[in-house]
């Protein structure tokens, strides 16, 4: 049994159960003052997250020094965040307009954060001065919506109006849309129930005098808690107690029966009952010296209560440790709720994260995420990731989207996770200067090679002509696999010059033709290896781009030389080219009927000095190498599918906007 009475620190009003909305007319700065800062002192005082939206006459600062005379250790509380104080243009009219659902869904985001938070509730007050004509009909709606759903939740709420800016036709609509409201008459504060809230205890009266047709439990109990009186749908309740009319009521109900009567005073309790949660008024009637408890069955309520405190707890477990800054924002890009390590992070920058627009909010902390595919998350309803270099923290983050489904498969809210990424960059870095030496050093190596290289030759060469002669057969044999080798060795060192050229030397790009290319090429392989049936397929709507014609012949050389070179002998040859593209790339493809490669071949033939060995091609081993490292330095990429026996495809793309 849980008991639900809260006090208001406010004297004329006592304790409330949780779900009340009421109102306060006042004049002066010096009103708000005498019933807000006792308000929210007992909503501190009772673990409670307190959210103050001022406006004039009593601005941010003022409410503040107000609450500091109060409270002597307030300065605690909003360390902690279990005080706020925001001005009403960052919590009602965010991006200028007031919007109703979007304030609405603020107020119960906040009051998730206060459960995920270990408090008990959230208590609220928002001044509406600022409201101008063309918003009251707008305002008046909302104060309905909330009125007709704060009973489910655990929160209290004061609305408060200006008496100076009502006229009678807003003052009837103000207090019709609150439970009760506070006015000040002759210097002292008197309660003004709503027309609404009268007719439906008069229905609860009514419902009293004739309890056997009450739906819901009714008893009535004695000042020893002796239950005189139960209607059919206590039975339940008896049961459950192991209980009877006339008999005695649990020693819970016994004490609280006692307390009313003592003090005279109502309290709201929950009762649980097998599978079944009860919301209890108890009444006393202290001239008839016995007490009635008045019951509504709240357990749809306290089931969607406890899945609020289910998602909040999900969200603490998951995220609440996490180092990194991580942050949830709806379909309309606000920010509904921020880890600890967001929250403190906006903190530190004067900044009150939720309810925020998730753009505003990073342009004024100065975290400037360029790019940002929020829309590209809610159409295609994938996570997104990027890198960025923070211009204000000066740090690399990755961030990253992802999207929350609801149970229809519809985006519901998206977490945003931006992670430091420092030590990977700077990891990422080192190894580029690694590579960038490595380079160099086979530049060098392979440019000094070549001479030495170029000398054997030239001997051989002399050897053959001068001295023909004088060479047996052996002889020739050897100097003859001397000049093989050293031809070898010359295009081997040619390639891996070309090798450590790219990317390192910024080649010119220009729009050609593919089409061009690939019947230059075409017609330089046909000339080096046999071509003779061999069936060449090459579409004619190929497509313009901007490359390095070079590096882009380079391409479209080596894998057609592959693709002859590694024929099958028992079927015509067939070689294909052609294209896909979508709105970022074009992807090109030569594919062939040839011997195929095994699933385990297909990384390795990318490396440098990779052959099969199970093939009989002459070669260096560097020519798919080179190609890997052109397409990728030009911002795509390569890949192949093949099995062994099935010919092979090679892919590679090319980006539209590079």
């Amino acid at each position: 049994m849980e008991e639900k009475n809260r006090k208001t620190g406010i004297d004329i009003i006592g304790d409330v159960p949780w779900g009340t909305h009421f109102c306060q007319f006042y004049q002066t700065k010096e009103d708000l003052i005498d019933i807000l800062v006792p308000y929210f002192k007992a909503g501190l005082e009772n673990n409670e997250l307190c959210l103050w939206v001022t406006s004039e006459p009593l601005g941010e600062k003022e409410a503040r020094e107000a609450m500091q005379k109060a409270v002597s250790d307030l300065d605690q509380y909003l360390k902690k965040g279990q005080i706020e104080i925001v001005p009403y243009i960052e919590w009602y009219l965010k991006d200028g307009v007031f919007n109703l659902q979007r304030v609405l869904n603020a107020w119960i985001d906040k009051l998730n954060q206060a459960l995920a938070k270990g408090y008990d509730g959230l208590r609220v007050t928002g001044n509406t001065a600022w409201l101008e004509k063309r918003e009251w009909e707008d305002f008046t709606q909302y104060e309905e919506e909330i009125n007709n759903a704060i009973g489910k939740y655990q929160m209290i709420a004061i609305c408060t109006y200006s008496l100076d800016k009502c006229g009678a036709t807003e003052v009837i609509d103000v207090v019709k849309n609150h439970q009760f409201a506070l006015i000040k008459r002759e210097g002292k504060w008197k309660s003004i129930e709503s027309s609404e809230r009268k007719r439906a205890e008069e229905g609860i009266r009514s419902l009293a005098k004739f309890p056997s047709e009450n739906p819901n439990p009714v008893l009535r109990l004695d000042p020893d808690g002796i239950i005189l009186y139960a209607n059919q749908a206590s039975q339940v309740l008896l049961k459950d107690w192991g209980g009877e009319v006339n008999g005695y009521a649990p020693l819970f109900w016994r004490d609280l029966v006692t307390d009313a009567l003592k003090n005279n005073s109502k309290k709201t309790v929950d009762v649980e009952c097998g599978e079944q949660v009860y919301s209890f008024e108890i009444v006393p009637v202290t001239d008839a010296g016995y007490t009635n408890l008045y019951g509504r069955d709240i357990t749809e309520r306290k089931r969607a209560e406890e899945e609020q405190k289910k998602v909040a707890q999900e969200w603490n477990d998951t995220f609440s440790s996490i180092a990194d800054l991580v942050f949830i924002i709806d379909k309309e890009a606000n920010v509904v709720r921020g880890n600890q390590a967001f929250e403190d992070f906006c903190r530190s920058k004067g900044k009150n994260p939720v309810g925020e627009k998730c753009y505003r909010l990073l342009h004024d902390l100065e975290c400037h995420y360029p790019n940002c595919p929020f829309e590209e998350v809610l159409r295609t309803k994938k996570p997104f990731s990027y890198e960025i270099n923070d211009p204000y923290i000066g740090l690399p983050l990755l961030v990253g989207l992802s999207p929350m489904l609801d149970k229809n498969g519809e985006v519901r809210a998206i977490v945003h996770i931006a992670k430091d990424i420092t030590k990977r960059k700077q990891a990422e870095e080192e190894i580029r200067k690694k590579n960038k030496d490595l380079e160099t050093f086979v530049y060098m190596v392979s440019h000094d090679l070549k001479n030495p290289v170029v000398s054997i030759q030239g001997f051989c060469n002399l050897l053959l002509k001068n001295h023909k002669g004088d060479l047996n057969e052996k002889a020739h044999f050897y100097i003859e696999r001397v000049q093989a080798n050293a031809s070898l060795m010359a295009s081997l060192l040619e390639d891996l010059l070309e090798l450590s050229r790219i990317g390192r030397i910024e080649d010119a790009k220009r729009e050609i033709s593919v089409q061009e290319v690939i019947k230059s090429v075409w017609a330089g392989v046909s000339t080096s290896l046999a071509t003779q049936d061999v069936e060449f397929v090459s579409p004619e709507n190929l497509p313009q781009v901007l490359y390095s014609e070079k590096r882009l012949y380079q391409i479209f050389s080596n894998l057609l030389s592959n693709a002859l070179k590694f024929r099958d002998e028992d079927r015509k040859t067939k070689v294909e080219i052609g294209h896909q593209e979508d709105k970022d790339n074009y992807t090109f493809f030569v594919r062939d009927n040839g011997i195929g490669i095994e699933q385990k071949y297909h990384k390795k033939i990318f490396e440098s000095f990779s052959q099969l060995k199970d093939t009989k091609s002459e070669g260096t081993g560097m020519g798919l190498a080179i190609v890997k490292k052109i397409v990728e330095a030009n911002q795509g990429k390569v890949w192949v599918e093949s099995q062994k026996g099935a010919g092979s495809t090679f892919y590679f793309t090319i980006p539209k906007n590079v």
